[in-house]
C-alpha cells in the first residue's frame, strides 16, 4: 500500500531498507507497549538535509512532496479497506 502510494508521487518505485536506523529501540518498546507487530517509517525529506547538524534544511518541493505522499498513503490505505 504504502510503496504504491509511493510511486504515484514520486513517479518510481521506493527504495525498501528493512530497518530505521537509530530508533530501532524507540520502535521496540512502542511495537511491544502497543501490541502490534509492524511498524512503518516513510522518511519525507531529501538524503542531503544534514539532519541533526547546524546546516540541517529541508527542500520545498521534497516538503510538499512529502505531503502528497501522506496523502496518498491515506488515500491507498482507505481504498485497501474497502
Amino acid at each position: 500500500v504504502v510503496a504504491r502510494a509511493q510511486e504515484k508521487v514520486w513517479g518510481k518505485k521506493p527504495v525498501i531498507y528493512p530497518s530505521i536506523g537509530g530508533a530501532g529501540d524507540l520502535v521496540k518498546v512502542f511495537t511491544d507497549t502497543v501490541g502490534v507487530k509492524y511498524f512503518l517509517m516513510v522518511p519525507l525529506a531529501q538524503p542531503d538535509l544534514n539532519e541533526h547538524t547546524p546546516k540541517e534544511s529541508l527542500d520545498i518541493d521534497w516538503y510538499i512532496q512529502g505531503i502528497k505522499t501522506v496523502a496518498a498513503i491515506i488515500d491507498e490505505f482507505a481504498k485497501s479497506a474497502i
